[in-house]
């Protein structure tokens, strides 16, 4: 082609795919994503940008998504990917992959999410068994443990719980202890804010 004066022109066009950049934006826009923390509440959505040799964006590429260390989660084949993490705690990188080009997040940590429910348990830090029936003498006592979950049943840390019984046991605390001293039958709840 010759350009209006009669000459020759050149036509320059962006080179082929060299190097994939995983970002916080669509369109090549945001930041490059570096480590990060999350919790089983939230999700991160993350694009996959390719550039040439030239680092001239050329758009988002569908790629394959792919998680590793202990990151849950399934992968897929598109131009972004959504994370949303459910088993905490955990750590790894999102990784981007188109044909033998690659690039993966910073470091992602995943910890648990706000407080959702209470177990009852026979022993400290999530441990033991759900106190569910249970029959005591006399001569027996129970130490029981307020079990803080999030959402998705990941244990959190024993809350500092109210105690309320039909037995006349009451307290605060993230454990209580019941000793009986008299043949009866009731129940024994945990309470945390609501």
């Amino acid at each position: 082609p010759y350009n209006t004066t009669g000459g020759p022109s050149i036509t320059v066009t962006t080179g082929e795919l060299d190097h994939l950049i995983i970002r916080n934006a669509s369109g090549g826009g945001g930041a490059e994503v570096g480590a990060q923390t999350l919790t089983t509440d939230q999700s991160l959505t993350v694009y996959a940008a390719g550039y040439d040799a030239a680092n001239n964006f050329l758009g988002d590429q569908s790629v394959n998504w792919t998680l590793t260390g202990s990151l849950d989660g399934s992968g897929s084949t598109a131009s972004s990917y959504t994370f949303s993490p459910s088993v905490a705690p955990t750590a790894g990188t999102i990784v981007a992959t188109s044909g033998g080009i690659n690039d993966a997040t910073g470091t992602i940590t995943v910890n648990t999410g706000a407080l959702h429910h209470l177990t009852v348990r026979d022993a400290a830090a999530g441990g033991g068994n759900e106190v569910t029936t249970r029959s005591l003498t006399t001569d027996q006592s129970l130490t029981i443990y307020a079990a803080g979950y999030d959402a998705d049943n990941n244990y959190r840390q024993d809350e500092n719980a109210t105690w309320t019984s039909t037995l006349g046991l009451s307290g605060s605390g993230t454990s209580i202890t019941f000793n009986p001293t008299v043949p009866a039958s009731g129940t024994i709840r945990a309470t945390v804010s609501s």
